[in-house]
């Protein structure tokens, strides 16, 4: 079930600073807890909005670049910014909460923290306990129709939650622009090209959805995926023939193939000779 608590716009709190008048210190302007939202959903605004998503996986689209968000990430996204949020999560229901916030204080707030916007962050233990004292108030003040007294302890709840992401913040993932992200895969695969690495999950480590990672990694670096991780196999595979006493098939496991045959049958195809022969006539006796 979807509960959003959402109003216009909050009473002032001038209070905060009484040196503003039309404008705001810290405004919380909405906040929400999403479940199973399978229809594509989209969203812009004047000011910030934090989402964390607590289990599931989400896919994101930002300026036209496609994201995915895990369980136990969160992301800020900046104000003005388009945005779509669609559940890709199979095996679970995904929730994810929110809350958009504004005024004056919110961009120092978020350099204070050291916090950039639209950027992952994983999160270790999460928020979902900030975002329900959130509630819990919102509903108690609600009720006894002092809803002002809600509007001065939001942006403290707001103010927490920040707080709790700049201690508990185990990673953050820069994901803007595409290409810092396609890097990453490359320097992933660089390091990591010999054990069994499938493209699915390069593509959701670094955050992409297979099929859109397969069509970014092509148009950046002009091979598929995989076509790049077997050239830089078979390109470490041919300098272990050449400058180690090691045996076909120990070269083969080393450089990331599980399969002797098939390491053949594919060093074949990219040298036009076999291991066996590929050493016996480059190697210098």
């Amino acid at each position: 079930m979807n509960k959003n608590y959402k109003r216009g716009k909050f009473p002032s709190l001038e209070y905060v600073n009484n040196a503003v008048d039309s404008e705001y210190f810290i405004l919380v302007s909405s906040a929400g807890c999403i479940e199973n939202e399978k229809e594509r959903s989209d969203g812009t605004g004047k000011g910030y909005l934090l989402l964390f998503l607590e289990k599931g996986m989400l896919s994101v689209t930002l300026r036209d670049e496609e994201c995915i968000i895990n369980g136990g990430q969160a992301i800020i996204f900046s104000p003005d910014s388009f945005y779509e949020v669609k559940d890709i999560c199979t095996s679970c229901t995904s929730v994810y909460y929110y809350v958009s916030f504004m005024g004056t204080a919110t961009g120092q707030l978020l350099d204070h923290a050291s916090l950039t916007t639209d950027a992952l962050i994983d999160i270790s233990g999460g928020l979902a306990d900030s975002f329900k004292k959130l509630f819990k108030d919102f509903e108690e003040y609600s009720e006894s129709r002092d809803i002002a007294m809600f509007d001065i302890l939001a942006p403290s709840h707001l103010l927490e939650m920040i707080a709790e992401i700049k201690a508990r913040s185990s990673e953050i993932v820069y994901k803007y622009p595409l290409s810092s992200r396609i890097a990453g895969s490359v320097e992933y695969m660089k390091r990591n090209y010999n054990i069994p690495l499938c493209v699915e999950e390069i593509a959701l480590k670094h955050n992409f959805s297979p099929s859109y990672f397969r069509k970014q990694f092509k148009r950046a670096t002009g091979l598929s995926p995989l076509e790049y991780l077997t050239e830089l196999r078979i390109g470490h595979a041919c300098q272990m023939l050449l400058w180690e006493r090691s045996g076909i098939e120990e070269v083969a496991q080393s450089c990331g193939f599980q399969s002797l045959s098939y390491f053949g049958k594919i060093f074949k195809r990219k040298t036009g000779q076999s291991p066996t022969e590929y050493k016996k006539n480059n190697v210098k006796t």
